[in-house]
């Protein structure tokens, strides 16, 4: 079923840029998706006793069930998305030509990880914000790098200051986070001369 489901999204990223003419699909591509699932099914946090990201995150869902049963197509759905599914602007066509129930789990994911934040009434919750923190959880978690690119004003910078402020291990606020190690910000400016 997995490898299933890799193919499947593969060939509807293939579909979508295909129309659009940019881009391809390698076969590093689909192994990075398929080491990012194993580690979402598996140890997400790496410490050796994390279990499942979705195990984790379910108490957040709130009287729903996943749209996705089975924590190892769930964890293939997530990666899928995470290494085809963003890369498109145009979200929408991936989803129908992917034909599973992507579009949903990835509403609920992003649902719940929002709603453990507990973002500051202040903060509008956007499309840009949502896709962002997934990201940047998902990435610190899994340890795995992530270039975090886009126009101004689209929640980069937010996202990651909701995140970290959140982070703080076994201190954490957020139930969901406290597994995780403390997350430390260490920012470089550059510019043309350094």
């Amino acid at each position: 079923i997995c490898a299933s489901l890799v193919m499947a999204a593969t060939a509807a990223l293939k579909a979508v840029l295909e129309s659009e003419r940019v881009g391809t699909v390698s076969l590093r591509d689909s192994v990075r998706c398929a080491s990012l699932a194993r580690r979402l099914s598996q140890d997400w946090n790496g410490t050796g006793r994390g279990g499942s990201f979705f195990a984790a995150l379910a108490p957040e869902l709130v009287g729903e069930t996943w749209a996705v049963s089975g924590e190892k197509e769930q964890a293939v759905v997530l990666a899928c998305y995470m290494c085809y599914g963003m890369r498109i602007v145009d979200r929408e066509s991936y989803h129908k030509n992917f034909r599973f129930e992507v579009e949903n789990l990835i509403s609920q994911v992003k649902t719940a990880l929002l709603r453990s934040l507990s973002l500051p009434p202040d903060v509008v919750e956007t499309p840009a914000l949502r896709d962002n923190v997934l990201a940047i959880v998902v990435a610190l978690s899994t340890r795995l790098p992530l270039l975090s690119l886009g126009d101004d004003g689209t929640s980069k910078t937010l996202s990651l200051s909701l995140v970290l402020s959140k982070m703080q291990g076994r201190f954490s606020s957020v139930k969901f986070l406290q597994s995780l190690r403390r997350a430390q910000l260490f920012q470089l400016q550059l510019s043309e001369s350094s």
